[in-house]
């Protein structure tokens, strides 16, 4: 998982520090912004991804379970 609150704490303290610098300091600026921004896109389709996952795989097995049960009771 991408600790995004660990990464946007340096980059927002780096993007200050370099704000004196001038234009060199503006475009770091702006390439910070654009890497925060594509680190929380990551996260949130990371996220997105893991709870599907999970979701599959309970269905998965929830259908696997009733089949269990459905061939135990025809044995009885």
């Amino acid at each position: 998982m991408i600790k995004l609150g660990m990464l946007s704490l340096p980059m927002r303290s780096t993007k200050q520090g370099v704000q004196p610098a001038g234009e060199s300091g503006r475009g770091f600026a702006v390439v910070a912004d654009e890497v925060l921004g594509l680190a929380q896109r990551i996260e949130s389709q990371v996220e997105r991804r893991k709870i599907s996952a999970a979701d599959d795989f309970r269905s998965r097995a929830d259908h696997k379970n009733k089949l269990i049960n459905n061939n135990y009771l025809q044995t009885k």
